[in-house]
C-alpha cells in the first residue's frame, strides 16, 4: 500500500498480527496500521465475523485465522499458517479477552479459568511465538530500540518507582 507521505511510513511494509482482531479496538487499530500502509494479519475465533471484519477494512486486511487463541496447539499453527503467508510479525497487537458478568462471590472457577487462558495466557502465546524474531531482526514499533510487542508486554525493564509515588514510599 502506498505511503501517506505524512511521517507514518514507518508502517510501510510493515507485518502486523492482530489477535482479538474482528471487532473493538484489535480491529480499529488493524484497519488504521492497514490504511498506512501495514501488511495486517487477524486472528479470532469466529470466521464469519473475520471476514465480515476484513471486508469493512475495505481490503486492507491481508489474512485471516479463525482460531481460539486459548488452543495453543492450534493458536501455534495458525501463527505459523500467517508467518508463512504474510512473512514475520513485526509488531503484535494482542486485544483478544473475554468477559463474564456476574458478581464476583457467584461465580464458578471455570469462568475464571477461561479468562486467564484467554486474556492471559494467549496473550503469553502469542508473544513468546513472536518476539524471539522480533529482537533478532531488531524490529518493532520503535526499532532500532528493543520491539514492544503493543498492548502486551515489553522487552524494557520496568520503570523505578519514584519516591513519594504510590509504589515507591
Amino acid at each position: 500500500m502506498a505511503s501517506s507521505g505524512d511521517g507514518n511510513d514507518r508502517y510501510a511494509g510493515r507485518s502486523r498480527d492482530h489477535h482479538g482482531g474482528a471487532n473493538g479496538i484489535g480491529l480499529a487499530t488493524a484497519k488504521l496500521l492497514a490504511s498506512r500502509g501495514a501488511s495486517v494479519s487477524l486472528v479470532a475465533r469466529g470466521k464469519d465475523r473475520l471476514e465480515q471484519a476484513a471486508e469493512s477494512a475495505a481490503g486492507e486486511i491481508v489474512r485471516i485465522e479463525a482460531v481460539d487463541v486459548s488452543d495453543q496447539p492450534a493458536f501455534t499453527a495458525a501463527l505459523g499458517r500467517l508467518t508463512a503467508a504474510g512473512g514475520e510479525c513485526d509488531i503484535l497487537v494482542t486485544a483478544a479477552g473475554i468477559a463474564q458478568p456476574g458478581h464476583f462471590l457467584e461465580l464458578e472457577d471455570e469462568v475464571f479459568r477461561t479468562m486467564i487462558e484467554v486474556d492471559y495466557l494467549g496473550t503469553l502465546t502469542a508473544i513468546r511465538l513472536v518476539a524471539p524474531g522480533m529482537v533478532a531482526r531488531a524490529r518493532g514499533p520503535s526499532s532500532p530500540s528493543p520491539p514492544v510487542p503493543a498492548g502486551s508486554a515489553s522487552t524494557e525493564p520496568p520503570p523505578t518507582p519514584r519516591q513519594g509515588s504510590p509504589s515507591g514510599g
